[in-house]
């Protein structure tokens, strides 16, 4: 009977949830970076080996933008963002954090990359300008 009524309050929330999403704002998006960053440096702390730690991290931040926001962004208008962009979007803006807050805890190997990773992506935006 419990199961029956919790399926049943689960699924009246998403049809209300479903009329009233809202793109997250800068402001949310920031709340849920801050947490991903958190998570990722308390998980390093705990020795959980880094892959766990940052998958879950990301995958966290973006299940929240998923599940409270649709998948909608202030940032993109008109455009909702799949599981997977918001994936690997938001493992780039962990990352990116933890390096700055915990950079003892990342192994120096995902720094390197991900230091390239920046530098390509700069080339590749002035590349497009001209």
């Amino acid at each position: 009977m419990a199961r029956e009524s919790e399926e049943t309050f689960n699924v009246a929330n998403k049809k209300k949830a479903s009329n009233t999403l809202t793109p997250a704002s800068k402001r949310d998006v920031f709340l849920y970076r801050q947490i991903g960053i958190n998570f990722l440096c308390r998980s390093r702390m705990a020795e959980i080996e880094f892959p766990k730690a940052i998958g879950i991290s990301s995958a966290t931040f973006a299940d929240v933008i998923t599940q409270k926001h649709g998948g909608l962004v202030e940032e993109l208008p008109d455009q909702k963002l799949s599981p997977r962009q918001l994936y690997l979007s938001s493992e780039v803006q962990v990352l990116e954090g933890a390096i700055k807050y915990c950079p003892d805890l990342i192994p120096d190997d995902v720094k390197k990359k991900f230091n390239e990773f920046i530098k390509n992506e700069k080339k590749n935006k002035k590349s497009n300008k001209k």
